[in-house]
């Protein structure tokens, strides 16, 4: 095989028309899944694919190699079907499993790279020049495999449809449309295509003399009639039909593997989806990439049937669209991965072995022909490796520092109002202003800022202790880690003034102080409320899932009040709720919204909501537990009101928190510092921040707090 034939116009033609399509089709998801005040960022896809488990992606890998040996099986029953008893007919030999395997896993590679999966051809031109396996015996491969993939497909698919309770009844036509369609097709091949073929060569030899297309074209078709009526009769496909269940078994699992690996802590409303609705997705991205749609590698067509059958049940569609284009990523990085590992042992075996089997070619001819295919394999497997380590290069930089490093330049004081002018105290956050996420220290004096720990893992969730000489966080044990990862974190108490550390508890989150700072609460997965006891150095669990009415779920951002009861936030069916857990007492669900948080002095609690928010919809809303009443609180004017993380100081009477222009991401978007005097108009929050770098979870303590 030349390199000639892969360039070729139509090729070229083909490549283009994909690339075209699949920035249009992904540009119109993009578009068609923002929502007001809720952009999407592409950036996130960075973050998923570094943040994704490797030893479940190795899994994939694994997974992936067993079903190319699976499918090369299957298709070698195929083909010596094909050729039983007959193999002089088509002039055709059987190739190894070696050639099979290595010519599958090129395959795999190439089926996507043009649309409506014609990279499919390139199998049977492989079969051809590298195992001499005739034409008509690979297409009939082919066509078979193609037809047991489908048939075992569309039942799953109706299954699913019928135990999901899909919302529209198309999925379900298509399925069954798709299963008739392959009946017909084996009736058609099995009892109409002999009889057509019959008429069309008695036609023709009573013709003097065919024409010579006709004549060749007549010839191929009764070769493909002959393997396919030949594999009809060979009695295999029990065989190859439970190879194929296997095959898509394997298929499915591994991508569901690895959509998890990338849900887990990036996306937690996809990662809470049930199982069987996510296979459906899986099912409906194949069943949408096998369409007509000119694409390259299915990008875009892909992400259109997943992104679909989530939405319908409530997933959010744009976490839908980047959890699956960073699902796809890693489905063709293996996919080509393999693949040209393949071509390269195919390209340097193939034409060693043509050297002793063609005897005409010169010693010389053959060794020209070697050293152009090994270089060509050698050639592409370079540009595979540099691309990998460029783009590894690249995701290591931007899943790291995802804005540049700037100051924090100080509000003049004449521009301060009066309240803020006379604050003493400060003000941490979590940033990654210099490179990664360090717990930041703001003197509320003068505005000065500095880094209050350095440490090149990733550092959050800063709380101040109730004295304000400590300030406990959790600290990642890998370089960089999404806050919603929930791989083991570590909580540390850091001295403000001595700088010594202390840690506290392994695999543990979310920190929050007793009142009397005598006790740190934090979380541990899965679902537990833990207390430790700074005199006795002990500690306990007080709440966990199915306990108190606590719901089986993940429970974010939890605060404990002086009296023990839990405000806490949880994913109900890809809802954010709050509720309110009290042991002996029934469960209170305050409302949909999340970061349900107690004020200090436990007299009300303050929740984020988008409902009836301003211009990025999100707001503060108060919660009185003896009444039930719930008050909008704050809600900023202009474009920096996507309000995040509130948190009062001791006196109740100034509010910190984080604001961006619509970007939700809590530890990659562009949030800033806010305060807030609590007993003036929402216009007057001040703003403590002014850089590019993401600036989260601030905490507020008050040496001499204005009453």
């Amino acid at each position: 095989m030349k390199l000639s034939d892969f360039l070729t116009r139509d090729v070229i033609r083909h490549l283009f028309l994909g690339i075209t399509g699949s920035f249009i089709v992904i540009a119109f998801l993009f578009y068609a899944s923002v929502n007001p005040g809720q952009e999407i960022h592409p950036q996130k896809i960075i973050s998923a694919i570094r943040e994704s488990s490797i030893s479940w992606f190795f899994l994939f890998i694994v997974i992936g190699v067993i079903g190319i040996w699976l499918r090369a099986i299957r298709y070698l029953i195929l083909i010596k079907a094909s050729l039983m008893d007959q193999p002089e007919a088509l002039n055709s030999e059987v190739p190894t499993i070696r050639q099979m395997m290595l010519i599958t896993a090129i395959r795999g590679m190439l089926v996507d790279l043009l649309p409506a999966r014609l990279g499919e051809l390139a199998y049977v031109a492989l079969l051809k020049k590298f195992a001499r396996t005739s034409i008509p015996a690979g297409l009939s491969s082919l066509l078979f495999a193609i037809l047991l993939d489908i048939a075992v497909l569309a039942p799953i698919t109706i299954l699913l449809v019928l135990l999901i309770g899909f919302p529209t009844a198309t999925p379900l036509k298509i399925a069954i449309l798709a299963l008739a369609i392959v009946v017909s097709f084996y009736i058609g091949i099995r009892f109409i295509l002999p009889l057509i073929m019959s008429l069309i060569n008695g036609f023709n030899d009573k013709r003097e003399k065919s024409s010579g297309v006709i004549f060749k074209l007549i010839k191929i078709i009764n070769e493909l009639n002959t393997a396919v009526q030949t594999t009809l009769r060979a009695g295999v496909f029990l065989r190859v039909l439970s190879i194929t269940i296997v095959i898509r078994t394997l298929k499915y699992s591994g991508l569901l593997i690895l959509f998890y690996s990338v849900a887990r802590g990036s996306f937690p409303e996809l990662q809470d989806m049930n199982a069987i609705k996510t296979l459906g997705a899986m099912i409906a991205s194949e069943m949408t990439a096998a369409l007509p749609i000119p694409t390259i590698m299915s990008f875009g067509a892909w992400e259109a049937g997943g992104m679909t059958f989530m939405s319908y049940f409530g997933a959010p569609p744009q976490d839908s669209l980047l959890a699956l284009i960073a699902v796809h990523i890693k489905t063709q990085a293996v996919d080509y991965g393999i693949g040209l590992t393949a071509l390269l042992l195919l390209f340097s075996s193939g034409r060693i072995m043509s050297r002793s089997a063609n005897q005409g070619h010169s010693l010389a001819t053959n060794n020209k022909l070697i050293s152009k295919s090994l270089l060509l394999a050698l050639g592409s497997s370079i540009l595979a490796i540099g691309v990998a380590a460029g783009s590894w290069q690249w995701f290591e930089k931007q899943s790291n520092e995802f804005h540049f490093e700037t100051n924090f330049p100080a509000i003049p004081l004449t521009e301060r109002p009066e309240w803020m002018q006379e604050l003493s105290g400060f003000v941490v956050w979590s940033s990654n202003q210099y490179g990664n996420h360090d717990i930041i220290i703001m003197d509320l004096a003068d505005l000065s800022s500095r880094q209050l720990t350095n440490h090149p893992n990733t550092e959050t969730h800063p709380r101040i202790s109730p004295d304000g000489k400590k300030v406990a966080f959790i600290r990642s044990l890998s370089k960089w880690q999404s806050w919603r990862d929930q791989r083991p974190w570590n909580v540390w108490i850091k001295d403000i003034e001595s700088g010594e550390e202390e840690l506290i508890a392994e695999s543990g989150t979310a920190p929050s102080w007793s009142g009397d700072g005598k006790t740190l609460y934090f979380y541990r997965s899965p679902a537990q409320i833990w207390a430790h006891d700074f005199e006795s150095g002990s500690q306990t669990r007080l709440y966990q899932k199915n306990e108190h009415g606590v719901p089986d779920a993940e429970l974010l951002w939890p605060s404990i009040d002086g009296k023990g009861r839990l405000a806490v936030s949880y994913k109900d069916r890809g809802r954010p709720t709050t509720i309110i857990a009290e042991p002996g007492k029934d469960l209170t669900v305050v409302a949909l919204g999340c970061m349900l948080t107690w004020s200090p002095q436990n007299d009300f609690a303050i929740f984020v909501s988008n409902i009836e928010g301003g211009n990025q919809q999100n707001q503060f809303n108060r919660y009185d537990p003896k009444t039930g009443e719930i008050i909008k609180w704050l809600d900023l004017p202009g474009e920096l009101s996507h309000e995040y993380f509130p948190r009062l100081d001791a006196s109740q009477n100034f509010l910190v928190f984080a604001a961006s222009d619509g970007a939700h991401e809590p530890d990659i978007e562009d949030y800033e510092i806010y305060i807030w005097k609590t007993d003036t108009d929402n216009a007057e929050a001040q703003r403590l921040t002014f850089d590019t770098g993401n600036d989260s979870w601030p905490d507020i303590y008050l040496s001499q707090p204005r009453q």
